[in-house]
């Protein structure tokens, strides 16, 4: 398609829309194109395709937003740095910030109606291809005008902002309603068409559907038409609406199946989280490492990105090298990071190894090689530790004792403790409770020696920070006249070193007994007034609340990659998950080990509608099949096919438990069938 790149916007985006609803009407479909997969979802739920039309309109704005305001939007750093780079060559025009309002929403109207117009058409016609691909143009200029207004709001009048809100409103509302159309034409196609059963099928009858050869006919399709739309819905559709579209499929269909023949499991709670949770520290029995959580685990393939919309480059194209220790870590840090009971879940998987609890001793405060499952613990206190040491070295600097600091240090502890994740501490109160007698944490608490050990590695990166630092910066003679053995308060890294030292002796000659019991007693009431509430307790297990959690997670680098490790564990793993989900808790699971660089096989759309995982629905159109064979056979039933299939019923595999009278009728038919050549029968 032929696009005019110079003159007025308002013309070239009227031109723009004129030809590509030409393009429609000569082709029957719109030009689409995909946006970077990192850009994609989040908590705008930018779309993974959108139409070549509306990628091209959000081109121009951010050519034109850099013109206005002389900064990037920060919606696409690959348009920042070219559009950057024009203004310092002087390529783009000077325009005013309230001219550039006046023609976003003058294009953002002309394609709101060219979108409008494309809807009609793609409904009257059910054309879906063309109904997902206006819905992503709508949520791309949705969440365009949403950063537009966050960037420009204190720079424009009440006025403009509010237009400009007005318009995203107006493409929010048409993004929702597409989707509610979409769940609804799904909708009516599954309880209409694919669950319609014949009035012959009886499902409430004892007997089994053809003769246990086959599923049924019903749920073979609806398998099918499941599938193939989820994976319509997951190329095309926003990743949370195209949740919402298919939970709400799936809710419907399911609700139609279970009151016509289904009989709902339950499963066993967390039980998938237990079963990997133990894997893993049984793979990891000794293993420790010193843990660097922004690198451990990545690899880069290459430094090209997805080239799509939006894309930056190699940020979206990482790779993972798979380990147990990995695996371990992850875990731990979502279960962590959650609503999950660790006594359930955590303890039980710690005690797969007998050196669990060493680890856990004080004099391993110092030890910078932990198993991963502790790491995975301490990773998120390191954040809230670094503004607790700013204030000991500034109350060093200022003649503080080691007393003095020590102190302070769990008067800090004891005022932030509610910024620590309520996972962790459970965690840490959980282990206490189930810690062997002849291991003694630091002050007799597990989470004072959790949280002196995360300080304590803090402690040691500012050393060696402030050391280097030092180092690459002239050198400035500072006059000290201490003691030996002393060290100088206004050398950064040797406070640092002191003061981590005197962290691992806090509990020494019970100079802080009354402090360290303060800060457990606090912390563990504050953790019972909140378990004890009757509406955290309901609140845990909501869609909502879990989301929450979700969110949080892939908010941190740390999280997202927790998570698709996780991800990458389960789907690696999912014959053995399956095949331990069948065992009851007497048989002995084997293990698995995952392969250090998997990549997950990619199978086509018919191979997944037609199999579960590898299974096909008819075995009879899988392997070495004798089709000659099959098809010159009569149409007719031959005698030994109806003795076959008198003998694989039920009612004889189990003659005892019949009536007396059908007992005897059986054993008869039996022995009819069962004799090679009955005169009776021929």
């Amino acid at each position: 398609m032929e696009i005019m790149e110079d003159g007025n916007l308002v013309d070239r985006v009227r031109i723009l829309l004129q030809r590509d609803m030409e393009y429609y009407q000569e082709k029957q479909t719109v030009l689409r194109e995909p946006l970077c997969i990192r850009v994609s979802g989040g908590k705008l739920d930018f779309p993974r395709h959108a139409s070549f039309a509306a990628i091209k309109i959000v081109t121009w704005w951010e050519a034109e937003f850099i013109s206005a305001f002389k900064r990037v939007s920060g919606l696409s750093s690959t348009c920042d740095k070219e559009a950057s780079k024009d203004v310092s060559e002087g390529v783009i025009k000077n325009i005013q910030p309230k001219e550039f309002i006046s023609l976003i929403l003058d294009t953002s109207d002309q394609l709101l109606e060219h979108l409008h117009t494309l809807i009609q058409e793609a409904l009257d016609h059910a054309d879906l291809a063309v109904l997902t691909a206006t819905l992503g143009a709508a949520a791309l200029v949705r969440n365009c005008l949403w950063c537009y207004n966050q960037q420009v709001k204190d720079e424009v009048s009440l006025e403009s902002s509010e237009k400009i809100y007005k318009c995203y409103k107006s493409y929010h509302e048409m993004a929702e309603a597409l989707a509610e159309r979409l769940l609804d034409l799904h909708c009516r196609l599954i309880s209409l068409y694919i669950l319609n059963e014949a009035d012959s099928l009886s499902w409430h009858a004892a007997k089994s559907f053809f003769e246990k050869e086959r599923c049924s006919f019903v749920i073979q399709m609806w398998w099918l038409y499941m599938q193939g739309t989820k994976a319509d819905l997951w190329n095309t559709v926003p990743p949370k609406m195209a949740q919402r579209v298919f939970s709400g499929m799936l809710n419907e269909s399911l609700s139609i199946i279970t009151a016509r023949f289904i009989h709902v499991l339950s499963m066993r709670d967390n039980s998938v989280a237990i079963m990997l949770l133990e894997l893993f520290v049984r793979q990891c029995i000794g293993y420790t490492v010193k843990f660097e959580p922004n690198r451990s685990g990545h690899k880069m393939d290459s430094n090209e990105g997805c080239g799509g919309f939006l894309c930056i480059g190699s940020a979206c194209n990482h790779s993972l090298v798979m380990s147990p220790s990995l695996g371990l870590y992850s875990l731990i840090y979502i279960l962590a990071n959650t609503t999950t009971d660790p006594l359930h879940i955590i303890i039980p998987a710690l005690r797969q190894d007998p050196m669990w609890n060493t680890y856990l001793d004080r004099q391993q405060v110092w030890n910078q090689a932990r198993p991963p499952w502790l790491n995975a613990l301490l990773t998120p206190l390191h954040s809230i530790m670094l503004p607790i040491v700013e204030t000991l070295l500034d109350a060093v600097k200022t003649g503080a004792s080691i007393y003095q600091t020590m102190s302070l240090t769990l008067t800090c502890l004891t005022e932030l403790f509610v910024c620590i994740p309520v996972g962790i501490l459970r965690t840490a109160f959980a282990i206490d409770e189930n810690i062997p007698a002849h291991c003694h944490p630091l002050g007799g608490s597990v989470l004072l020696q959790i949280l002196c050990s995360s300080l304590y590695s803090v402690l040691l990166k500012v050393s060696e920070s402030s050391k280097k630092d030092a180092e690459d910066s002239p050198k400035t003679a500072v006059e000290f006249n201490g003691e030996i053995g002393a060290f100088n308060p206004h050398d950064k890294s040797a406070s640092a070193i002191a003061l981590a030292e005197a962290l691992c002796s806090i509990d020494e000659d019970n100079k802080h007994t009354s402090q360290i019991e303060i800060l457990h007693n606090t912390i563990k009431e504050s953790i019972e007034l909140r378990d004890s509430s009757l509406c955290d307790t309901r609140l845990r297990n909501m869609s909502c609340v879990v989301e929450t959690f979700a969110d949080e997670l892939l908010f941190t680098e740390t999280g997202r990659r927790s998570l698709k490790v996780l991800y990458d564990y389960i789907v690696q793993a999912s014959d053995w998950i399956l095949a331990s989900l069948k065992l009851t808790d007497n048989n002995i699971r084997t293990n698995f080990i995952a392969s250090a660089n998997f990549s997950k096989s990619t199978k086509t759309l018919p191979q997944i509608m037609f199999h579960i995982e590898d299974a096909a629905f008819d075995q009879l159109l899988t392997g070495s099949t004798n089709w000659e064979m099959i098809l010159s056979q009569p149409l007719s039933t031959t005698i030994d096919r109806v003795r076959n299939q008198i003998l694989i019923r039920p009612e004889f595999k189990d003659i005892g438990q019949l009536r007396q009278d059908e007992r005897e009728a059986a054993i008869l038919i039996k022995k009819l069938c069962s004799t090679v050549k009955s005169a009776r029968i021929k």
